[in-house]
């Protein structure tokens, strides 16, 4: 995907790597603390680049994927975000 040039003049590119046979919720789990170390400060500025992420995985990578959106909405980060990004405008 990185060197395919319309998806690098739209997105940059992160990988995350887990290890096979380890519990899909605990790769999750690891995947959600790495974000919230990498981006979660920016988050409170209200990037756009943190604020709009597309997460994309296949098979281990789309149950991880998965987990962590449904983590977002039951934590209502999105909303979090929109309402710290009212508050700054």
């Amino acid at each position: 995907m990185r060197l395919d040039p319309e998806v690098s003049a739209h997105f940059q590119v992160w990988t995350f790597w887990h290890r096979t046979g380890t519990p899909v919720l605990f790769n999750a789990l690891g995947l959600r603390e790495e974000l919230e170390k990498t981006v979660g400060p920016s988050i409170a500025r209200c990037d756009f680049a943190t604020v709009y992420i597309v997460v994309l995985g296949h098979s281990m990578g789309g149950l991880m994927a998965h987990t962590l959106v449904s983590w977002a909405r039951e934590l209502e980060r999105c909303s979090w975000c929109r309402r710290a990004c009212a508050q700054q405008s």
